[in-house]
């Protein structure tokens, strides 16, 4: 069976979409607290509790992300094909 996406060319296309920036780096200090801000939102409204630590926010440049997000949607797609 063939795949369902074309990692290689969905990887041309996001590397060429983000383009060659760098990360807009702001103030670490705040990255850290919107990081804290949003983890504790998270918490209140899941009512999850963390077993371990959240990992620290980092910034990322566009094709990091996009790198990254691709990794994780490979893995659900993987999923996906096997059971089709």
């Amino acid at each position: 069976m063939s795949a369902l996406v074309d990692w290689e060319l969905a990887g041309r296309i996001a590397r060429v979409a983000a383009g060659e920036g760098e990360p807009a780096m702001a103030a670490e200090n705040g990255l850290r607290g919107a990081s804290s801000r949003a983890e504790r939102a998270v918490l209140a409204y899941t009512g999850l509790r963390t077993v371990e630590p959240v990992p620290e926010a980092e910034w990322v440049s566009r094709r990091e992300w996009a790198a990254a997000n691709l990794d994780s949607m490979r893995e659900l797609v993987t999923v996906l094909e096997e059971r089709v």
